[in-house]
């Protein structure tokens, strides 16, 4: 029996009526206030419930089956700029999307998984559309991508914030007619150790915040990864210039907070 029921029950007396402080529900049934807070509390257990099981793993678990049955991987991939391809790692294995491959293949087992991890280094949304990078992950036969939006990019090298958005829009677009089948999950960056707006007057969170804004408006699938990492870098104590060795790129430990905030949103603990 789940603990919001319980509650409820152990709420109601003897006679089967409601103690102190009622009020009535929609139903017409009066709820005390111990009813009324575990009812709310039953209906976000539910939706937690509900996230869970959409989460990414579970799509890649059910997948997975399918998958070993045909005798094929599952397959992710990433399209982004330096920061996807793990500039400023030690190495491959320290990058975000290795960690995701590595925590999803634990779970499900050897060779049930493989990933493509696709980075372009000073790469900006304006550079993914004239150099037609989607043509390149298009090839890959991808069942997800995370699409890391080049934001780092734009605000250096002083892209409209506005262009930044249609850019985005047409990556988008691109993807939906070139990889039907292939789920799509937008994401912001990591913080960088800069601060001052650019010529056009925006700071790099100015691009994360509007662009975030714009992408949850069109109903596209969206994770913040910004945020998070300040939050992470507070909570540990610990500062950017400690993470980011040049100011921008993460170094191991940088890619680490990134990857386990990924993998919380992959397993249904961040939304």
């Amino acid at each position: 029996m789940l603990p919001w029921l319980l509650m409820l029950l152990l709420a109601t007396d003897q006679s089967g009526q409601a103690g102190h402080t009622a009020e009535t529900s929609g139903s017409g049934k009066t709820l005390t206030a111990v009813q009324q807070t575990a009812a709310a509390w039953g209906q976000q257990e539910l939706i937690k419930a509900e996230r869970e099981k959409e989460s990414l793993y579970q799509f890649t678990k059910g997948l997975a089956k399918t998958r070993q049955a045909q005798k094929q991987k599952v397959i992710f991939g990433t399209l982004g700029s330096s920061v996807t391809v793990g500039a400023g790692s030690s190495g491959p294995d320290k990058t975000w999307s290795y960690l995701v491959h590595e925590r999803l293949s634990k779970d499900l087992g050897a060779g049930r998984l493989s990933y493509e991890n696709t980075g372009f280094g000073g790469y900006s949304t304006n550079g993914i559309l004239k150099e037609n990078k989607v043509s390149v992950i298009a090839k890959q036969n991808l069942d997800y991508v995370f699409f890391e939006t080049c934001l780092i990019n734009d605000y250096g090298s002083n892209v409209p914030i506005e262009q930044t958005k249609n850019n985005i829009r047409e990556i988008v677009r691109q993807m939906q007619t070139q990889m039907p089948n292939t789920r799509i999950i937008l994401t912001s960056a990591n913080p960088i150790n800069k601060t001052t707006p650019n010529k056009l007057g925006l700071t790099y969170e100015d691009y994360v915040n509007q662009a975030g804004e714009f992408i949850k408006q069109n109903g596209w699938t969206y994770f913040d990864i910004y945020h998070p990492f300040l939050d992470e870098v507070q909570k540990s104590n610990l500062t950017l210039a400690e993470l980011l060795p040049d100011d921008i790129h993460p170094n191991d430990k940088g890619y680490a907070i990134w990857g386990s905030i990924l993998n919380d949103y992959v397993y249904g603990k961040r939304f």
